[in-house]
């Protein structure tokens, strides 16, 4: 959940949810190259190929997402929703340019003297101050 929420806050555009359907329950397939292509979240390896099953059945994407939203700030929970239907990748960019699209998006942020940091929470070891 740490590791989710960081990522969610450093890079807004990664909604901290998982792919839904109509109903609101959480898609346990792969996801059509159409919806693929706009999503912006947490996924799983089913979502994205047929011939992976993992994080499988027993994966509790609720208790995960909700853990991880309690431990982003309310800045980074609004972030998350405005960069809501503004992906990171261009229409015609291909999936393996993500991981310099995404550099590139955060080192920008540096420029700029955005965050780039952890959600601002103390582990559990650590006595509060």
């Amino acid at each position: 959940m740490k590791l989710t929420a960081t990522l969610c806050t450093v890079f807004p555009k990664m909604n901290c949810d998982a792919p839904r359907e109509t109903d609101g329950s959480v898609i346990n397939h792969a996801l059509p190259k159409e919806q693929l292509d706009r999503y912006q979240g947490l996924m799983g390896h089913y979502h994205v190929q047929t011939n992976k099953q993992d994080p499988g059945p027993a994966f509790d994407w609720e208790k995960v997402v909700s853990g991880s939203r309690k431990l982003m700030s309310k800045e980074a929970l609004e972030a998350n929703k405005r960069e809501m239907g503004k992906p990171a990748l261009a229409k015609n960019s291909s999936p393996s340019s993500a991981p310099s699209t995404i550099r590139r998006e955060a080192t920008e942020r540096r420029r700029r003297g955005g965050a780039t940091t952890a959600p601002t929470t103390a582990p559990a070891t650590q006595p509060a101050q």
